[in-house]
């Protein structure tokens, strides 16, 4: 999780299985526009569902989670998780 100015983010790294290539994903979970953090944490929470959760109370928890998801990154990906917490 990162923040700069008013603005928090949370960026999550995958490695797709099929490839070994890596990819990427930031959500913007709190803005000063409503409907940039409206629509942030709405893609989170898509998210979270690929990953059959309702929630998380740290980012960590994501580590080493392997998702199955059409549409989300890739038109397909399956890849374990990471949380980039640098700025």
């Amino acid at each position: 999780m990162s923040q700069r100015r008013l603005y928090k983010f949370l960026r999550v790294s995958v490695t797709k299985i099929e490839s070994g290539a890596e990819d990427s994903r930031t959500f913007t979970l709190e803005a000063p526009s409503l409907e940039v953090q409206q629509c942030g944490q709405r893609e989170f929470a898509e998210f979270l569902t690929a990953l059959d959760k309702r929630e998380i109370d740290d980012p960590d928890e994501l580590v080493g989670l392997t998702v199955n998801r059409r549409g989300m990154l890739t038109p397909y990906w399956s890849a374990p998780l990471g949380v980039d917490r640098s700025g």
